[in-house]
Order: structure tokens, then sequence, then C-alpha cells
């Protein structure tokens, strides 16, 4: 298997695991600590920016540019196929 076939096969097992676990917090069988859950509940709202160091903007964007380069080189080869 691919790196990009693995990349969106992750993707895809992530994308199942948080609907399962937000279909646990529906149902109220999920396993947060009470207390947590009332800090949090405290917090929520309150960071709603973040700012990146321009270090970490940096490494970030060029991971970014590579990925899409990537995934445009994959998409090509499998439209040539």
């Amino acid at each position: 298997m691919g790196f990009l076939e693995q990349v969106a096969e992750d993707e895809e097992r992530c994308e199942e695991d948080q609907r399962a676990d937000d279909d646990l917090r529906r149902e109220g069988q999920g396993d947060r600590d009470p207390e947590q859950a009332d800090r949090a509940d405290a917090t929520w709202g309150k960071y709603t920016k973040v700012e990146l160091s321009p270090k970490v903007k940096y490494w970030q964007e060029a991971f970014r540019n590579k990925r899409a380069a990537e995934i445009a080189a994959y998409k090509e080869r499998a439209a040539a196929k």
C-alpha cells in the first residue's frame, strides 16, 4: 500500500472513530469525568484564536504544500492508468 493510500485509510479510520465518539456522547455513555466536563464547559468558547509561531507556520505550510503536491501527483498517475 502506498503512502497516499495509507493516508486516505487513516483519515477514514479517524472519521469512523470520531463518529463513534459522537454517538457515545449523544447517548450519554462517554467516559468523561463529570468534573472535567464542568471545567471544559466553563472554558468553552474562551479560547477562540490561536496564533502559531512563525517557525510552526512555516513548517505547517511546507507540509501542506508537499502533501498537496503528492496528492496531485497521485491523482495524475491514477488518471493515466
